[in-house]
């Protein structure tokens, strides 16, 4: 999960943790966020490890870039999984 030590200081932590942006409640997130020091990185669930997009690994944010680009990344791969989902009935 990601770090609750500034959910107070920032409002949207709070909203990217919570539930509302999963169509399937019962699908644990694929990507999740942590502070580094003052930065912030995403990271895959699975490995732990940084996610890389372009080459690029997804660390050294600010904590609305992570917060925004989690939740981009976790709604892209459910709802892929759901079209998967759906082709495989």
């Amino acid at each position: 999960m990601p770090c609750l030590a500034n959910a107070a200081a920032h409002p949207n932590l709070l909203r990217i943790m919570s539930t509302s942006h999963r169509d399937d409640l019962h699908t644990p997130p694929f990507f999740d966020f942590h502070q580094n020091g003052t930065s912030w990185s995403i990271h895959d669930t699975d490995t732990g490890e940084p996610v890389v997009i372009d080459g690029r690994p997804q660390t050294g944010l600010n904590l609305d870039e992570a917060d925004e680009l989690t939740a981009v990344l976790n709604r892209v791969k459910w709802q892929a999984a759901a079209l998967r989902a759906g082709r495989e009935r």
